[in-house]
């Protein structure tokens, strides 16, 4: 496996995606109301969050089985991208919807509402969640983003 297929491949890959993205979200937004529709830079952050999912590093693993040694280059290739997507992209994606000015719609909040006319909502899951958050906050936050500091 050479540095050169896997570039090739890494740039195949983006392609698909992005074809993907556009003819899906043609359909889609034909069933939208004009107020609905995803817009081009909804379709452009789609496609720079990249492929990160469980199903295309099941296929490259069942690839191994079907294929043999192309499997295994399969897979050597998908680890590699879904590398550079988590770690890569994902640390700038952030700026990337900032720039895009995409964000939550008005009246949705980040934080989920605890009290509901004053019932508690029972929340699947919110304890996990909430450690998951913490350590997210402890330790891959302080790693993946880089707050700037200007010194005079």
């Amino acid at each position: 496996m050479s540095v050169g297929s896997v570039l090739l491949c890494i740039l195949n890959f983006n392609i698909a995606r992005f074809l993907n993205i556009q003819i899906v979200t043609f359909f889609v937004n034909k069933s939208r109301s004009e107020s609905t529709q995803i817009g081009q830079k909804q379709k452009f952050v789609m496609w720079v969050a990249g492929l990160r999912g469980a199903m295309a590093y099941a296929l490259a693993i069942n690839s191994i089985d079907d294929y043999g040694e192309p499997g295994k280059i399969m897979l050597s290739i998908t680890l590699i991208y879904a590398l550079i997507t988590i770690l890569g992209v994902g640390s700038f994606l952030n700026p990337v919807l900032n720039y895009c000015e995409v964000t939550r719609k008005e009246g949705i909040s980040a934080e989920p509402e605890e009290i509901e006319s004053g019932v508690e909502k029972k929340r699947c899951c919110q304890g996990f969640k909430k450690c998951v958050a913490d350590f997210d906050q402890r330790y891959f936050s302080p790693v993946f983003t880089m707050q700037s500091s200007k010194e005079p």
